[in-house]
């Protein structure tokens, strides 16, 4: 009441003296009353404007804000943070390729949000724990019995076909959970079919890639990226000082869904095929190497390479059995090939023609032998490469889009039984 009174007299007090300047300023004919008198109705009839502007109504108007906010209500629950989020899920194939997988996103590019709140009432979300098998049948099913509504966006990714990759969603997420705001609508990102095709019972044209002499430091990497972009499932014939020296890449081949083999330890053909004592030490040391890594196969697992070839300069003909024997005593499955690209002997191009075009006239040339010799008969047709040359890693995109124009699917080697030249091809 008191700071209503003080606002109507600085009003009155403001009307005289505006009425003195006008008396001052050419109206010095009439005095002060009659100026006072004149003016009076046209103060009379603006004074509520002039209350209202200098008195507002804080409710009515967002510019003037009441000076003293209202204390916390406590009985209110928290409020649900209601911020999006894009969450791609950690597995082997996104780890190595996250920029990829993140770009493929698009729109929903990685956004993840605000750390977490210790004062969040997390009993407010829906709370969903992600399996390890991303498979979208099984995180559909998770979001269904929760009650949780989806749609599904299929887009290419390294992660196998089917596999979910990351969720756009709104809500939180802890180290093992994702807490979903109830009544928003989740996408789920899915990685879409590849466009190698996997090799069925009765496919006519099946090939199986091989590498040897791996793992590397960079190249290993390179090779799995291209390898899940198709799809494609390869056999690593390893050795074992390469896996001493890159456990990381050894475990990558492995983890990654591929086939880790045997190659022995050192390639050292004197040392390696000395005696069948020597031969099976080398073996020994691989396995050593592979448990050093982290790595446990089964006895299905095992698969073995050798050096050179099963047949050749380097392998005494007299001692292969010995050899094979060791091999079959230990579990091991043993595989030679039949096409090539020779990326290991590209010193033997000519001085006219690049190593790159020498490895797609081998493989073309080696394709095409092994399809009049094996195609219609029980050998497979594997396509031995080495991980550690460069112009294959960059060559290898072309390579499988060329045997797809072939017309072949990709099989997995471990799904063989042993296959080596017999010694009278």
């Amino acid at each position: 009441m008191v700071k209503t009174i003080r606002k109507y007299l600085q009003l009155l007090l403001l009307f005289l003296l505006i009425s003195l300047l006008l008396v001052s300023c050419g109206e010095g004919e009439k005095s002060l009353g009659d100026v006072i008198a004149e003016n009076f109705s046209l103060f009379r009839d603006e004074i509520g404007e002039i209350i209202g502007f200098m008195n507002p109504d804080p409710a009515s108007d967002a510019e003037f804000p009441s000076a003293s906010p209202a204390s916390p209500d406590t009985t209110v629950s928290p409020v649900i943070r209601q911020h999006f989020r894009t969450e791609v899920f950690e597995s082997a194939y996104n780890d190595s390729r996250r920029e990829a997988t993140i770009k493929s996103l698009g729109e929903y590019a990685v956004y993840l949000g605000n750390p977490d709140d210790e004062n969040v009432d997390t009993s407010l979300y829906i709370r969903v724990e992600i399996p390890d098998n991303h498979s979208v049948d099984i995180i559909s099913e998770i979001l269904e019995e929760k009650g949780i509504e989806y749609d599904l966006e299929y887009r290419k990714n390294t992660s196998p076909a089917g596999d979910v990759f990351a969720a756009h969603y709104s809500g939180l997420r802890s180290e093992k959970s994702l807490y979903f705001v109830p009544g928003e609508k989740v996408i789920l990102f899915v990685s879409d079919v590849k466009e190698a095709k996997k090799a069925e019972p009765g496919d006519e044209r099946v090939i199986y890639l091989t590498f040897d002499d791996g793992p590397t430091a960079e190249g290993t990497g390179k090779i799995l990226d291209t390898l899940d972009n198709y799809g494609i499932n390869a056999t690593f014939f390893t050795l074992g000082k390469g896996i001493d020296n890159y456990p990381d890449a050894a475990r990558a081949i492995y983890e990654r869904g591929h086939n880790l083999a045997c190659h022995s330890y050192s390639h050292e053909y004197k040392s390696l095929y000395a005696s069948a004592w020597a031969f099976g030490l080398e073996i020994d040391e691989w396995e050593n190497a592979i448990d050093k890594a982290g790595i446990q196969l089964s006895e299905g697992e095992k698969m073995f390479r050798f050096p050179g070839g099963s047949i050749g300069p380097y392998v005494d003909k007299e001692k292969r059995n010995d050899f094979l024997y060791v091999l079959e005593d230990r579990g091991y499955r043993t595989f030679d090939w039949n096409v090539a690209t020779n990326d290991a002997v590209l010193y033997t191009s000519g001085d006219d023609e690049d190593s790159y075009s020498f490895i797609k006239e081998t493989l073309i040339s080696t394709l095409d032998t092994g399809i009049k010799q094996y195609l219609d008969s029980d050998v497979p047709l594997i396509l031995l490469m080495h991980e550690a040359v460069p112009e294959t890693e960059r060559l290898l995109d072309w390579i499988i889009e060329y045997l797809i124009d072939e017309g072949f699917s990709f099989g997995n080697l471990r799904e063989l039984d042993s296959w080596v030249f017999s010694g009278n091809e």
